[in-house]
């Protein structure tokens, strides 16, 4: 069958990678669908379907998908990739790497589904997917230089007044907002602004474990946390550090700890942890976020264990 429609989850590495693969299927010529953003109701259908010890990114992916297939415009394929690596020697979290197969077991009757393998070489990743979908090297490289156009990465302000918070956690928690629930605007109402890695240029990642000490990390984000962490604690570049992780995650079971041995080790930077899942409170949710903006106003604040809940 000739794919003309393709749908894409706008969840998990969606929030990483989603703009480049929408521009490269459109410059193949290809309509794409994007789900909605994440909603109660995307949500719950992910629930729904989803095993109960996943995490919430993952149960949102399956909501995201039932989205797609219940929809007026029925897609002619899924675009459902395997991210195993972003890079050398980083690797993604189990469920990331199974989360297709998953999909797959879940919903009986999934249109085409476009499950290409991703180790860290978008151009590599790209072009095999075009030519898997019956289009030239020639076109597939021209897609792929379309879809993956150098963008300037923005420098972050160090000396802007105000206060501001870094924000530590994985790209589709910080990147969607329902997940969050709305982390960034409800700083933003109380006049503190959001620091992500997005924000700041950061070095090479090979090279972080001789500097900190640290075994290199097995995972993507956690190589990526502690890298940002470092360099927001090194330069002193916001006034406290909100941890977002999701209930049941594995891998930030570990990398919030060592993030958070770093930032006791070399300042007095306060930091909280909270954890997200598809019970949590906005009540709750808003009175952590108010102490924690009281106590950056404070002048006596000083990290220390107590403070993180």
């Amino acid at each position: 069958m000739q794919i003309q429609t393709i749908g894409i989850p706008t969840a998990m590495y969606y929030f990483e990678y989603g703009e480049i693969w929408r521009r490269f299927f459109s410059a193949l010529g290809l309509r794409v669908l994007l789900s909605e953003k994440t909603n109660a109701e995307i949500l719950d259908a992910g629930t729904k379907k989803a095993s109960s010890d996943l995490c919430l990114p993952v149960k949102a992916m399956f909501g995201h998908v039932d989205y797609l297939l219940q929809g007026d415009a029925q897609p002619d394929a899924l675009f459902l990739p395997k991210i195993y690596k972003t890079s050398v020697g980083c690797y993604t979290c189990p469920k990331t790497i199974g989360l297709t197969d998953m999909l797959k077991v879940t919903y009986a009757k999934l249109p085409t589904v476009i499950e290409p393998c991703f180790y860290g070489d978008m151009k590599n990743f790209l072009i095999s997917t075009g030519r898997g979908l019956g289009y030239s090297r020639m076109l597939s490289y021209r897609a792929y230089r379309i879809a993956t156009g150098k963008k300037e990465v923005p420098m972050y302000d160090t000396h802007a007044e105000g206060l501001t918070v870094a924000l530590v956690g994985h790209s589709y928690v910080l990147g969607d907002a329902y997940l969050n629930m709305q982390i960034k605007a409800r700083l933003h109402a109380m006049r503190i602004r959001c620091l992500t890695s997005d924000d700041m240029r950061l070095p090479t990642h090979a090279n972080l474990a001789a500097v900190t000490g640290y075994k290199q990390p097995f995972w993507h984000s956690a190589d990526r946390n502690l890298t940002f962490v470092k360099n927001v604690t090194d330069h002193r570049a916001a006034d406290g550090f909100i941890f977002l992780n999701s209930f049941g995650c594995g891998t930030d079971s570990l990398s919030v700890g060592f993030c958070r041995d770093y930032i006791r080790q070399h300042s007095d930077i306060p930091a909280i942890t909270i954890s997200l899942d598809e019970h949590s409170a906005e009540a709750g949710f808003v009175t952590r976020l108010e102490a924690f903006a009281d106590c950056l106003e404070s002048a006596a604040c000083r990290y220390s264990e107590s403070m993180v809940i």
